[in-house]
């Protein structure tokens, strides 16, 4: 009896107790948010109901596709417009979170570390809890291009396999581009390397030069206020609302494809960077946290492996040359393009598991040059030894590091963390 109950109170028990329950609300209060945004009315002129309203009626513009197909719908069959778009988002949504479960179970990873490759920074942890953004259907073609890399042994088949899906998720957002166009290219480069090194960059360029002329393309048809106020004015017949009240405000998200290049830059560069909270620049949360996340998710599926055989140290150091990559391939959308910080921390994270968990390691493993992988090793073992990687050490951090969807400061990464989120379930 004695023995029975200093096992059900020693301390590994008590920490395992804890964490599940933390887990267990942490979920819990994802859910009650994600109740309560599919149950939150938008209106044409709020920015993530106006973001879907992009369409075709100006001529071709960036970012119009699913706009122009749901201004087709809208017009011959009088669809209930913002629950049409409710809908199509909650099952990308869905979907996706039933890829990341189904292959973590199919693999043996731990379901802890979900919030990590998926949830992190993918506005669940924000006020505003953007599900209904275009980013998971963005992420369903990333899933659906690295699928048919991987899939479809026919050469030819699977570059004009993988050049539509690239395409077609240009027309939802040109971003895309920087989560698949150059890993892509350095798989196909591998796929040719017994061709030789001058050969192989001209067949992978000549192999997805479509998706090239296509993310152009996007560049050039940028788009103005000319454009915007005829694709706003455009939803006037469709939308069953006074016309006047559609054009006294600034067009909501449809004004973004008119914003001027230069000056968003200066506004985004100005508030990731350059915003102050009590006197701290967000530029320093910043340095704080890509490196806390970069250490978590590198070393999540290591520390909370179910069995040695499931993860290997390997294995790490290949999702840690994807993320590193991956990192540097999105540093133009950080610097340069208009995007909440949100959504970079959510395209870097995912996108990197979406292709360590669909490609091979033995081919991952290749694709990266020696000295990289060298680079990366050293990066984790300088790591290791500042803070060496345990179940405590990552499950603290998972809890406290929060990703506020706009501005970095102290509160909102507080607020927007794990216990943030739990905190805020517990009062409601």
């Amino acid at each position: 009896m004695k023995q029975t109950i200093r096992t059900l109170f020693n301390k590994q028990n008590i920490r395992h107790t804890l964490w599940n329950t933390a887990f267990v609300l942490f979920v819990i209060s994802i859910v009650q948010r994600l109740i309560r945004q599919v149950l939150f009315r938008y209106t044409y002129e709020s920015w993530f109901g106006s973001e879907w309203l992009i369409n075709y009626q100006a001529g071709y513009v960036r970012r119009g596709l699913i706009g122009e197909i749901l201004f087709f719908f809208a017009k011959n069959f009088n669809i209930n417009l913002f629950l049409t778009i409710k809908i199509f988002s909650l099952i990308c949504f869905i979907l996706v979170c039933i890829f990341f479960i189904r292959t973590f179970i199919k693999k043996g990873y731990s379901l802890y570390i979900l919030p990590l490759c998926f949830f992190l920074g993918a506005h669940i942890l924000g006020y505003a809890m953007l599900w209904h953004k275009r980013d998971h259907a963005m992420l369903l073609f990333l899933i659906a291009a690295f699928w048919s890399f991987k899939s479809i042994p026919n050469l030819t088949l699977r570059i004009i396999i993988i050049n539509i899906l690239i395409i077609i998720a240009l027309q939802i957002h040109e971003v895309f581009v920087f989560l698949s166009l150059p890993l892509l290219l350095l798989l196909f480069f591998n796929s040719f390397i017994h061709k030789g090194i001058i050969q192989s960059i001209l067949l992978s360029l000549l192999c997805l030069l479509p998706s090239v002329c296509a993310f152009l393309l996007t560049l050039k048809f940028h788009g103005n206020m000319e454009t915007a106020q005829t694709i706003w004015d455009s939803w006037v017949s469709v939308a069953h609302v006074n016309p006047a009240q559609l054009t006294q405000y600034s067009h909501g998200a449809i004004s973004a494809i008119s914003w001027e290049s230069s000056s968003t830059f200066k506004y985004h560069f100005a508030m990731n960077f350059f915003t102050k909270s009590k006197g701290i620049s967000s530029l320093i949360f910043l340095l704080m946290t890509f490196p806390l996340v970069y250490y978590i998710t590198s070393n999540a599926l290591l520390v909370f492996r179910k069995k040695e055989s499931s993860f290997s140290t390997q294995d790490k150091t290949i999702l840690s040359s994807l993320l590193i990559f991956q990192f540097c391939c999105i540093l133009p959308i950080l610097l340069i393009l208009s995007c909440d910080i949100a959504r970079i921390f959510f395209y870097w994270v995912t996108s990197s598991f979406c292709i360590f968990l669909l490609i091979q390691k033995k081919i991952l493993q290749r694709v990266f040059p020696v000295f990289y992988t060298r680079f990366v090793e050293f990066i984790n073992t300088k790591l290791s030894i500042i803070l060496p990687p345990t179940k405590i050490t990552l499950a603290l951090l998972m809890l406290c590091i929060g990703i506020p969807i706009i501005e970095f400061n102290a509160a909102e990464i507080i607020q927007t963390s794990m216990w943030g989120n739990i905190l805020r379930l517990i009062s409601f």
